[in-house]
């Protein structure tokens, strides 16, 4: 069963109102319930509550009342429905592609009419969802299933330094490129500096070498020079005319205003590395209502046992301990296997973005199941096409475990499996018969990429899935797994831990995991930072016919550093933040973060002809005067939250009290329930057995749903950070054969695929 294969997932959710700030006692989206009248049928359907999801196919259950011409009242029942979704990921918005209602239990004399109810629901909820959020669902999910795959957790070497630093990772041996005139890769910034400059190719750092000698980095408006590419290096104004012409083309700290004024030290490595750096001896601070303090002069996660005066250092979603921050040694700690306090961390305090890697809690169970929902995007067979190229001849080399080859000197991932050839390219699948192609669009994914492991750098192609495909057309999408985002021991993490060694040819980043302070945000997936608010990236490096043009930051260009080409995490101009819990002001009296970037969809950032990514936008809200009439149903609307069991009773909440519907009445739910009156008209069959959850836990559930949406609304509503951005080059000149495409025309709408159920 494929890794994406194990998520529960809903099947409509909500649009919230800009102002809800309060816990709402239903969901408050407009749409729920759905109320439309088919026939003499008046029908409200309640919010959905998400069972199972497999790619784009999701199962799930949901409350409904049905007013027939010859009922008094409202019968309230249990529907059980498998759908089909297409998901856009940067809106966070689903839309329901189609629904087939497997199962439906009402009390008789409804319940007599089930089969035709259930074709009546099939038929008209989809006619009358909107677009919905996939977070409120996200926190509704009721299964559990997050499969463990070998992950490298021992951390590397541990720099502890108590003044701030930038940590300068170089991949290895460095590798000089002499910077030509013009630039025979095709990045603008080069094409006016003089040839005595080599630059530091294998570094996402401005990093460069004048005539063979001195050493100069380059960031935040600061230069340092050293004479060895290990350093020591020193802040200096010294520099050649070169090279400051070079700076004023690529500066990106014009628009942050962000940095301290305090000039950082550089570290310099070849293997990987953390840096936990201080601003002075640690100051600590308790949190409340735990035996925890956490280091406030430093933006990493810090934090000290009281009881155990032991160290707890958070990096890249694993957690490692020591006591003695000077010497070590640092040992991984299953996420698991931490103290009990740290799961007692208050959302809404200064350090509740650490709960997403906390074993059991709400925010870890959110976190992983996110990571199970897809990207979704349809390729045209007919028109998206692919062009592999190898640095010399094909080279492949067999996957260790495996009876996959893997191709070591190509520009993008292509598989060699039982003599045929296949590329996974910015999450699209493509096959061949050779492996120069020619390529075409694939309907199905290679059974043994799911053979992959996470020592091989081709291990993120296992979360690329094809869902269906006709004769046009192909389904596919990719779940965060392929941009690094991994599940293990119940919480996510970023990378795979192995040091994947590069092509000692071209060379090329490989996915990596440690030393660029990668953060979790729940609604972003994950981002990073050099520290103090120090910007040092230079995102133009690697052009040519090798990579693609591309020159705009966070992902359009070829980085490679963290997954696919394209992908580029947002930058984090500022300490870890609140994630949790958003309010006008922390606790602290701090403010919440805002957002730097909007989450990426790699579809989008590299428009290809074919590729037509799932893009969802939230309904407008028509004003009074243009809002359409009530929809003609007389039933009064109940909005008040309905839900069901898995044995098909349903509940309600009224005030504060939960109800049960029983014989046509509502009844308060403090005995236990009853077995359903009949066993359900349309065969369902069950996805996976699960102990059945309690009333009580759905609702809290639904409740932490609805809060979870306000605190996404309003994280989006407030302003981006100030953006990082390279100066535009006056003129580019790129060869033809690199220039991108024109973005393609919006897609039409996707069709409802024929599944097999």
């Amino acid at each position: 069963m494929n890794r994406c294969a194990f998520l529960l997932l809903p099947l409509l959710l909500l649009v919230l109102p800009a102002d809800g700030a309060a816990m709402a006692s239903a969901p408050t989206e407009d749409q729920w319930p759905l109320r439309f009248t088919s026939g003499t049928d008046e029908v409200q359907v309640y919010a959905p509550q998400p069972e199972h999801i497999e790619g784009d196919h999701f199962t799930v259950r949901f409350a409904v009342s049905i007013k027939r011409a010859v009922d008094p009242d409202p019968v309230f029942g249990s529907v059980w429905g498998d759908g089909l979704m297409a998901v856009d990921r940067t809106t966070r918005l689903a839309t329901l592609v189609s629904l087939e209602v497997s199962d439906v239990h009402f009390p008789d004399p409804v319940g007599r009419e089930a089969v035709r109810i259930g074709v009546m629901l099939s038929r008209e909820i989809p006619r009358n969802t909107q677009p919905f959020s996939i977070d409120w669902l996200i926190a509704a999910l009721e299964e559990e299933n997050n499969p463990d795959d070998a992950y490298w957790n021992e951390p590397p070497e541990v720099i502890y330094m108590e003044r701030p630093a930038v940590l300068v990772y170089v991949d290895g041996d460095p590798q000089y490129l002499r910077l030509e005139r013009p630039s025979t890769y095709g990045d603008p910034l080069y094409d006016d500096i003089a040839t005595d400059v080599d630059r530091v190719l294998n570094t996402p750092y401005l990093l460069l070498r004048y005539r063979k000698s001195a050493h100069f980095l380059y960031g935040s408006g600061q230069w340092f020079k050293a004479h060895e590419l290990m350093g020591p290096y020193a802040n200096t104004n010294d520099v050649p005319a070169s090279l400051r012409s070079l700076a004023a083309s690529v500066d990106t700290v014009k628009s942050l205003g962000t940095a301290t004024a305090r000039v950082p030290a550089i570290v310099v490595r070849t293997t990987p590395a953390i840096l936990l750096d201080l601003d002075g001896p640690p100051q600590i601070k308790p949190i409340q209502g735990t035996g925890l303090l956490y280091a406030t002069n430093t933006d990493k996660d810090l934090f000290l046992e009281i009881a155990t005066q032991r160290y707890f250092l958070l990096t890249a979603g694993r957690w490692s301990a020591t006591s003695d921050l000077q010497k070590g040694p640092w040992r991984y700690v299953p996420p698991d296997q931490l103290p009990s306090d740290f799961a007692r961390i208050p959302e809404g305090s200064p350090k509740d973005g650490v709960l997403a890697h906390v074993a059991g809690t709400a925010a870890a169970r959110e976190a992983a199941r996110d990571a199970y929902i897809p990207q979704t995007a349809t390729v045209d067979r007919r028109t998206a096409t692919l062009s592999v190229i190898y640095d010399g001849e094909p080279r492949f080399e067999r996957i260790d475990g495996t009876d996959v080859y893997l191709a070591v000197n190509a520009n993008t991932t292509v598989l060699r499996i039982q003599e045929h050839y296949h590329a996974c390219h910015n999450a699209v699948w493509f096959d061949a018969p050779t492996a120069e192609g020619p390529w075409v669009v694939s309907t199905e994914v290679p059974a043994m990429v799911e053979d992959i492991p996470p020592s091989s750098p081709a291990y993120n192609t296992r979360y690329v899935e094809i869902y269906d495909h006709d004769d046009v057309q192909v389904v596919t999408g990719y779940t965060p797994g392929y941009l690094g985002t991994y599940i293990q021991h119940g919480v996510v993490v970023m990378g795979t831990g192995f040091y994947y060694p590069y092509w000692p040819g071209l060379w090329y980043p490989r996915p990596f995991t440690w030393g660029f302070n990668m953060y979790y945000d729940p609604w972003m997936g994950w981002s990073f930072g050099a520290g103090w608010g120090w910007n040092w990236f230079y995102p133009g490096w690697l052009y040519g016919p090798w990579y693609g043009p591309a020159y705009t930051w966070y992902g359009w260009g070829p980085w490679g550093w963290w997954g696919p080409w394209h992908y580029c995490p947002p930058w984090t101009p500022n300490p870890r933040p609140a994630f949790y819990g958003h309010r006008p002001s922390l606790a602290d009296g701090t403010s919440p973060r805002t957002p730097t970037a909007s989450p990426m969809d790699l579809y989008r950032a590299e428009r290809r002809p074919g590729v037509n990514p799932t893009e969802l936008a939230r309904p407008a809200r028509p004003s009074p005067i243009e809002a359409p009439p009530a929809r003609p149903t007389a039933t009064k609307p109940d909005s008040r939250d309905h839900f069901t069991d898995p044995a098909g009773n349903v509940y309600r909440r009224d005030g504060q009290q939960l109800q049960r519907y029983e014989n046509g009445t509502w009844r308060p739910a403090t005995t236990p329930a009853p077995p359903p009156a009949r066993p359900p008209v349309i065969a369902r069959p069950s996805p996976t057995p699960r102990p059945p959850m309690a009333p009580q836990e759905i609702q809290i559930r639904r409740d932490r749903g609805q809060q979870r949406v306000i605190d996404q609304r309003q994280y989006q509503q407030r302003p981006p950070a100030p953006q990082p951005r390279p100066a535009a080059p006056q003129q580019r000149q790129v060869a033809p054969q690199q220039r991108q495409q024109a973005p393609p025309p919006s897609p039409p709408a996707r069709p409802a695929p024929q599944r097999k159920r």
